[in-house]
């Protein structure tokens, strides 16, 4: 199984205040949940996609995507820098 939040090098994010961001998860498993800053931003499954569209706050955001496949666990995170116009 294996998660991936994507982009690892894209990590600064812009966007006006109060817009969404589209965060999207490359993975295998059949559902992954997203989490921004320890906050849970959904569970979505397989057949619906992994991708959110939330806004974030502006400043330093910890993303954390955790996968579920056939009873194993996985997790990718990433360090994102928020800025808004």
């Amino acid at each position: 199984p294996m998660a991936y939040i994507l982009s690892h090098t894209q990590t600064v994010r812009r966007a006006p205040a109060g817009q969404p961001h589209r965060l999207e998860v490359l993975s295998n498993c059949e559902a992954v949940e997203l989490f921004a800053n320890g906050r849970s931003l959904g569970r979505r499954s397989a057949a619906e996609g992994f991708v959110w569209q939330e806004a974030l706050p502006a400043g330093p955001v910890t993303l954390v995507a955790t996968g579920l496949k056939q009873g194993f666990a996985v997790q990718d995170s990433l360090e994102v820098q928020v800025v808004t116009e």
